[in-house]
């Protein structure tokens, strides 16, 4: 079986071109989703970004979008990483924390154990949180305390 390439890739260019206005409106659409939500995160994109509607375009179009996808992504995880730094994944007893969405979060479970307390077995939420209980009560042992 012979297959005559050109052929192929004049049939496959036939196609792109058919449905270059759909993939361009698509991309476009994207683009101005990208920009808003950028906007709402406070994450500034480059302003001279353009996409263009030409055949040979369309694929840089595709790779800008994927910038700008990655600008997001990069800026969000730095925003997230700044608000949550500062503190434990639990805090302190009654100290209340938020969400970047100002969405109030508890998280009470081992900070309220009082390990001096005669405790036969507990349950923690994450394995930090078993060890930072087990290096206390080893503090307080050393101390002689329990």
């Amino acid at each position: 079986m012979n297959f005559d390439n050109d052929a192929c890739v004049k049939h496959i260019v036939y196609k792109l071109e058919q449905n270059i206005t759909t993939i361009f409106e698509e991309q476009k659409e994207e683009y101005r989703t990208l920009k808003k939500l950028a906007k709402n995160f406070g994450i500034s994109i480059e302003k001279n970004v353009r996409i263009n509607k030409d055949l040979r375009t369309l694929i840089e179009n595709e790779n800008v979008l994927r910038k700008i996808e990655l600008i997001i992504r990069e800026g969000w995880e730095e925003k997230v990483f700044q608000h949550t730094k500062s503190y434990y994944k639990s805090p302190e007893h009654e100290k209340i924390k938020h969400t970047l969405t100002g969405k109030k979060v508890n998280f009470e479970y081992e900070r309220i154990i009082n390990i001096e307390d005669n405790v036969e077995s507990m349950y923690f939420r994450s394995g930090m949180a078993a060890i930072n209980a087990i290096l206390n009560c080893w503090n307080l042992l050393a101390r002689g305390k329990i």
